[in-house]
């Protein structure tokens, strides 16, 4: 777990995950890998490409239902490798 200048507690995760484009709304997922996750987002790797401000929606592994989230910050890690911080909308 580690809190730094956060509202909420992150927690260590590793899981595979599926989201979509708000912006191309298609039956196409892409896949990342969560790094860690609070209560309100999560950060991803990931090797697509996303924008400050761009809304996707993650799909649950549980159930059908999606959550949106908001790309809040990227970080280029090389080999097309992308760290992705994601809040959840409400």
């Amino acid at each position: 777990m580690s809190t730094g200048q956060r509202k909420n507690s992150r927690y260590d995760f590793s899981q595979i995950i599926e989201y979509s484009l708000q912006s191309s709304p298609t039956d196409k997922f892409l896949k990342g890998i969560i790094h860690d996750f609070s209560h309100s987002g999560l950060c991803m790797i990931t090797n697509y490409p996303l924008s400050d401000g761009e809304e996707i929606l993650i799909r649950s592994i549980l159930t059908d239902d999606s959550r949106a989230a908001i790309v809040r910050w990227t970080i280029q890690m090389g080999n097309n490798t992308i760290k992705v911080g994601l809040e959840f909308k409400k």
